[in-house]
């Protein structure tokens, strides 16, 4: 039940299980230590519930046993699961931030090799392509693929660069 432990891996249904269980067991702690008080009242008013006095002693010790359970030992479990289901809880949201940002991110590089190929430019002599774009700088080749005719490119870089939803890379 240690927040240290393994509880705090595991699902946020299964820690409410276990806290569950907790709670049943206090319960019936509860209810065995009421059998214990009225076993130990008909004692105080002369009935024997126990058939000698080493019985009884185990039975006070038993008793005693009870209460600490249900003063100090089951209320600490319940904390502790509690601060388990608290690092459960944090754990699933970083979870959750890290898939975003992988999202994110995959978005951000998408965004990019669009941007890289519509940073191609081709007229019936000459090919531009982009070779290596890491988002600001760019290497490119030009390529003169007529079999006459001049070098000239003609074309907007500043928009080449630009996302489908129109943003710079």
């Amino acid at each position: 039940v240690s927040p240290n432990g393994r509880l705090p891996q595991k699902t946020l249904e299964e820690i409410r299980k276990v806290r569950s269980d907790l709670e049943k067991a206090a319960q019936e702690v509860s209810q065995l230590q009421g059998t214990f008080e009225v076993a130990f009242v008909s004692l105080i008013d002369g009935y024997c519930q126990f058939s000698n006095h080493e019985l009884t002693q185990h039975a006070k010790i038993d008793f005693d046993h009870l209460e600490g359970l249900t003063l100090y030992s089951i209320p600490a479990l319940l904390a502790m699961v509690d601060q388990s289901y608290a690092m459960a809880e944090n754990r699933l949201a970083n979870e959750q931030n890290q898939l975003s940002n992988i999202e994110k991110e995959k978005q951000r590089q998408k965004q990019q090799a669009s941007a890289a190929a519509a940073a191609r430019y081709q007229d019936g002599n000459v090919l531009v392509k982009v070779e290596n774009f890491d988002g600001s700088n760019v290497m490119f080749s030009v390529t003169n693929v007529g079999s006459q005719g001049s070098l000239q490119p003609n074309f907007n870089t500043f928009s080449a660069y630009r996302t489908d939803s129109g943003e710079l890379v």
